[in-house]
């Protein structure tokens, strides 16, 4: 029958918790050719009532009516879209929601530890997962009216109390344990708790019309007490794991080497000698193999570097017609 396959959607929705999809092969102008609802108790005669709805355009046109029967009570309009109205997309031209918008302020979501076992505790001596946002500016950043949250379908999860800010070139950290009750004036907790693996956190702002991210991060597993770092501090292309927390600090890093330049020479016993400059306080190993088809590296020697050339001896080359040689820096 006509609109048999009508449902409840809490896809689609304005205002409330779900929408009716009204699907229809025939208009409707009869009671069994329509949804409709009885009302008890029955309507007032004499009495003044409203219609009032929210609905959605369809594309393809047509009308909707709805009465109130018996009474007269009758509204029908046309679900086209409104000429002129913006158009969902515009391929090949410019895009139709341009606007301006407020400048985006220098903070981050700069250092995450969701699997918190034995790294630092809250007021109430637990370890708890926690959040730290960095402000790269010069001046303090108030973010009132701004959020935390946990999950893209609902932005405005945990907002930050009035007058939570980041002080200039400076940290806040939250705790998001779910325990939002525990929050103090110099300890913040979220309405949140982040899993230990497999979750996604994403800071918030209000802007003219709805929230806009500023940043966000999804993270896989994350072992007991690593934390997600950004790599360098306040940005949101590179972050990495790491072994070394730092909240309310800045991040730490591994020490990048420069590749060394490796030279050779032959003594008088055919015995080789080779140098490269040590850095200071790095640890070198040097490995060799007589073929680059040979599966394993051997290992002569293990230096650390003083900042001077460093040199290894291999005296076992009298009877090969080659050799190849490799630093290994750890």
């Amino acid at each position: 029958p006509n609109l048999a396959t009508s449902v409840i959607s809490t896809t689609v929705k304005h205002s409330g918790n779900a929408s009716l999809h009204m699907v229809t092969t025939a208009g409707g102008t009869t009671r069994a050719s329509a949804i409709y609802q009885d009302l008890t108790p029955a309507l007032t005669q004499n009495a003044s009532y409203t219609l009032s709805y929210w609905y959605l355009p369809n594309t393809k046109g047509g009308t909707l009516t709805l009465r109130l029967s018996g009474s007269g009570i009758k509204s029908t309009i046309s679900i086209a879209p409104v000429p002129g109205s913006v158009a969902r997309a515009t391929p090949g031209a410019i895009n139709n929601v341009a606007a301006t918008l407020a400048e985006y302020p220098s903070i981050w979501i700069n250092e995450l530890l969701p699997n918190n076992q034995s790294n630092i505790v809250d007021g109430r001596g637990e370890h708890e997962p926690w959040i730290e946002l960095i402000n790269t500016g010069s001046t303090a950043a108030d973010l009132t009216g701004w959020w935390l949250t946990d999950t893209y379908a609902n932005l405005n999860r945990w907002s930050f109390p009035n007058g939570a800010n980041v002080p200039a070139n400076g940290f806040l950290l939250v705790f998001a344990d779910g325990q939002s009750i525990d929050s103090t004036s110099s300890e913040l907790h979220a309405n949140f708790r982040l899993p230990q693996s497999n979750g996604s956190l994403a800071l918030v702002r209000p802007q003219t019309a709805g929230s806009g991210v500023v940043d966000y991060l999804d993270y896989g597993i994350v072992p007991a007490d690593e934390s997600i770092d950004s790599a360098p501090d306040g940005q949101s292309f590179i972050r990495k794991l790491s072994t070394q927390p730092t909240p309310g600090a800045l991040n730490l890093f591994e020490t990048i080497v420069e590749a060394p330049t490796l030279s050779a020479s032959v003594g008088p016993d055919r015995a080789i000698t080779i140098a490269w400059f040590g850095e200071s306080g790095i640890h070198y190993r040097a490995q060799m193999k007589n073929s680059l088809n040979d599966p394993v590296w051997t290992t002569l020697e293990e230096r650390v570097g003083t900042g001077s050339s460093t040199t290894v001896s291999d005296p076992n080359t009298a009877s090969n017609a080659e050799r190849y040689y490799r630093l290994i820096v750890f």
